[in-house]
C-alpha cells in the first residue's frame, strides 16, 4: 500500500509542476509610417470562418487594437489574388505576399516580417507576426490550486517515507 501511495504522491508532484497548456497564439502587428497601425491576435492554426479555395480565408480575431477603429475579422489572400489580407470595417486593403501556409479552410501562421503597399493610400507597412510565448523573460505564476496539489503531494510523500522509516525499524 505504502508503494501506491508514494507513486501517487509522485504523480501529483509532477502534475503541479507541469505547466498550463495553451493554444499557440500569434500577435499580428501592420503599421505604416502616417498611416494605419493594426494589431491583432489570431490562434496559429485557426479555425474557418468562411473560405473560398484558391482565393480567401476569413478569420476571426482576438484583441483587435487600430488607430482607426475596431474591427472582428480579417480576410486574408492567397498568392492567387496577389496575397495580403483586408480588414473591411476600417477599409485597410494590403497587398503582400501570401502570409499563411495550407489551403483556405485550414490555414497555418508562423512568426515572420512582411512587406505590403496599402491599396487606399499607397503607402508602404510592415506585417509583423510574432509568438508572444516567445518572450525571453516570461513571467509564470502557478494557480493555488497548483500550489495545494504540490504541497499535498510533497507531504504525501513524506507521511510515506516516514511510515516506511518505521516499519523498517520495527522489523
Amino acid at each position: 500500500m505504502s508503494t501506491r501511495l508514494l507513486i501517487a504522491s509522485i504523480g501529483a508532484g509532477a502534475l503541479s509542476l507541469a505547466a498550463a497548456a495553451h493554444a499557440e497564439t500569434l500577435l499580428f502587428t501592420y503599421t505604416e509610417v502616417g498611416g494605419y497601425d493594426v494589431s491583432f491576435e489570431l490562434p496559429s492554426d485557426p479555425p474557418s470562418t468562411s473560405y473560398y479555395t484558391g482565393i480567401f480565408t476569413a478569420l476571426p480575431v482576438i484583441g483587435s487594437k487600430s488607430n482607426y477603429g475596431a474591427f472582428s475579422s480579417v480576410d486574408w489572400y492567397s498568392s492567387r489574388l496577389y496575397g495580403g489580407f483586408v480588414i473591411d470595417s476600417i477599409r485597410l486593403n494590403v497587398f503582400a505576399p501570401q502570409i499563411y501556409s495550407g489551403s483556405e479552410n485550414d490555414p497555418v501562421f508562423a512568426p515572420g516580417v512582411f512587406f505590403g503597399v496599402d491599396q487606399g493610400n499607397h503607402l508602404k507597412g510592415t506585417l509583423t507576426v510574432t509568438d508572444p510565448s516567445n518572450d525571453p523573460s516570461p513571467t509564470i505564476v502557478p494557480e493555488p490550486a497548483s500550489w495545494a496539489l504540490m504541497l499535498i503531494g510533497i507531504g504525501a510523500l513524506g507521511t510515506c517515507l516516514r511510515v516506511r522509516k518505521a516499519a523498517f525499524v520495527q522489523a
